[in-house]
């Protein structure tokens, strides 16, 4: 009886996982500079388990740095997916190649890069 109540929850905890992931989208897509405000900017993306907050800043329409403020990730996972950050600024576009291992969290954290470039129009009224 044990046995099979631990098979059903672990059939449903997968279930709503799958469910959760399928039904996330992350935004992606190029930088259009023309329209960015300069200044430091908050931008967080969550595709369970990854959680992302990171601070973009801008300066001269152009993406100069990204600092990870918080990276939640699942177990056992290294955090690989830092190398997509140097990607990011070089192309000055989320959509990047994933870093290898770390698929989930290079979506997510090219998800909050792309979501503090969109504040960082809507602050300029975009």
């Amino acid at each position: 009886m044990k046995k099979g109540l631990l098979f059903i929850l672990i059939i449903l905890l997968f279930f709503t996982a799958s469910c959760s992931r399928m039904n996330y989208h992350i935004p992606k897509g190029p930088v259009n500079a023309l329209a960015l405000k300069d200044g430091t900017f908050i931008g967080e993306a969550k595709w369970t388990p990854v959680y992302v907050k990171l601070e973009v800043t801008i300066k001269d329409n152009t993406i100069v740095a990204i600092n990870i403020i918080k990276h939640r990730h699942g177990p056992r996972k290294r955090f690989e997916a830092g190398d997509i950050i140097p990607k990011i600024i070089q192309t000055q576009s989320t959509q990047v190649e994933a870093v290898t291992g770390a698929t989930y969290s290079s979506r997510v954290i090219a998800g909050a890069v792309q979501d503090a470039l969109n504040k960082a129009k809507k602050e300029k009224g975009l």
